[in-house]
């Protein structure tokens, strides 16, 4: 009544997957709440997803035809040079021809040559790759990368006329891109999976944790991955800043790093008890120093 998918009906491979003997294949019925199907709508009554990178296929397609196009030309270009021409008034060309007439002769380094009598030279320079061939493979990586949703400098490595200021723009606007993915991906998949598996996990003894507090056990906080600065001395400047006038907390600034509070928080007091045990002494971000009485010693 909702048009909300029933069943899918999966093939068990495809034609010809048997040593190209093109071996029928069977269909599977498969009832839809036994499959998650992950995927972005976007659409109403959408019921099957789109691949991410359709848009970007048909640039993709002309980049490689371009670039054949260019190294046959290259090789072309380097492999003929030109074209004996016989004149009319001439007498017949008296020289080395192969079977089908065409006349032969071979190209070395410093040489000048006298042309057979009757013939004249005609140059071939295609001038391949042109000099268009950067600016348009740029233009085609750049209309790829729009339509899978990147950095141009990610996607072609090509950081040339790159500033700091640039740089740092391209990559917010991507992070955001991929950190909208992960929680996509984290709640359609991830935590589906998890809860569908952790009772299972109790009750089978795979985890050795009472089953009692499965409710404890699944509320469960996913950390994807997150990434560094290319300039990380400012980042940490301002992040100590905003937590000196409360604008954000340690807990925020360490879950953007990809990082947890009390992890952190354990690693620090590891390392107190460490020092202690030492007989360091740790003062802020600088190294450790040994106390007077160490020192002494």
């Amino acid at each position: 009544e909702w048009e909300k998918p029933i069943a899918y009906h999966l093939r068990d491979g495809h034609k010809g997957d048997e040593f190209g003997m093109n071996q029928p294949t069977k269909t599977n019925r498969i009832p839809a709440d036994e499959i998650i199907f992950a995927y972005l709508p976007e659409r109403a009554h959408q019921n099957v997803g789109v691949p991410w990178i359709v848009s970007a296929m048909s640039r993709l397609n002309m980049l490689a035809g371009y670039e054949e196009a260019e190294l046959v030309g290259a090789r072309v270009s380097s492999a003929k040079m030109g074209f004996y021409i016989k004149s009319e008034q001439g007498e017949g060309y008296q020289g080395e021809q192969d079977e089908t007439g065409n006349l032969l002769t071979q190209a070395e380094p410093g040489a000048f040559e006298e042309l057979p009598y009757g013939t004249d030279f005609k140059t071939f320079d295609p001038s391949h790759p042109t000099a268009n061939y950067a600016d348009y493979v740029k233009a085609c990586l750049r209309g790829i990368a729009a339509g899978l949703g990147v950095s141009y400098t990610s996607l072609a490595n090509d950081l040339e006329g790159v500033n700091y200021s640039s740089i740092r723009a391209g990559l917010l606007e991507e992070r955001e891109e991929w950190k909208q993915i992960q929680n996509w991906f984290t709640t359609h998949l991830c935590q589906p999976v998890f809860d569908a598996w952790l009772p299972y996990a109790l009750l089978s003894g795979a985890l050795d944790l009472p089953a009692a507090k499965v409710e404890k056990f699944a509320a469960v906080e996913w950390k994807p991955r997150r990434w560094q600065w290319v300039d990380p001395l400012k980042d940490t400047q301002a992040s100590v800043i905003a937590v000196a006038n409360g604008f954000k907390s340690r807990r925020a600034i360490i879950a953007e790093a990809g990082g947890d509070i009390e992890d952190t928080y354990a690693e620090l007091e590891q390392d107190d008890r460490l020092a202690d045990a030492k007989g360091l002494k740790v003062n802020g971000g600088n190294s450790p120093k040994p106390t007077e009485e160490v020192a002494g010693g």
